[in-house]
């Protein structure tokens, strides 16, 4: 790598590998969370909480057709990056490996991921320890 990720590990007390993989799970974490919060937003307009459910609504005309179809398309994009997302997030080691819920109202999910990043990050430091 570089001198300076070098010497930010080492600050750290991290080696360069362990801070690289941490940056790449942070990167992939923030990006994870805005395409939730997109997918959140888009569905929120149409009163819904999954793609089925707007589908639905297209299907029986209780939303304009247009341009509720472009936006189911562009949610079901989003859904999908979300699972390209968890699989690269998902390092394979069964253990590090817990069930969650995430709700889909977006005050609740924020609390949700911070009372999560605190959890990791007390673990991560009583580790240390």
């Amino acid at each position: 790598m570089s001198i300076v990720t070098l010497e930010l590990a080492q600050s750290m007390g991290l080696s360069e590998s362990e801070l690289m993989d941490r940056a790449l799970a942070a990167f992939l974490q923030e990006q994870r969370r805005t395409v939730l919060q997109a997918r959140l937003e888009l569905l929120a307009r149409y009163e819904v909480k999954t793609v089925e459910e707007l589908s639905t609504k297209i299907e029986e005309a209780l939303v304009p057709e247009h341009p509720a179809w472009e936006e189911l398309i562009v949610a079901e994009n989003l859904d999908a990056r979300l699972e390209e997302l968890d699989a690269y997030l998902h390092n394979g080691s069964e253990e590090k490996v817990t069930e969650s819920y995430i709700s889909d109202q977006p005050p609740t999910t924020l609390r949700e991921f911070c009372h999560f990043v605190w959890q990791i990050l007390r673990t991560e430091a009583q580790e240390r320890k």
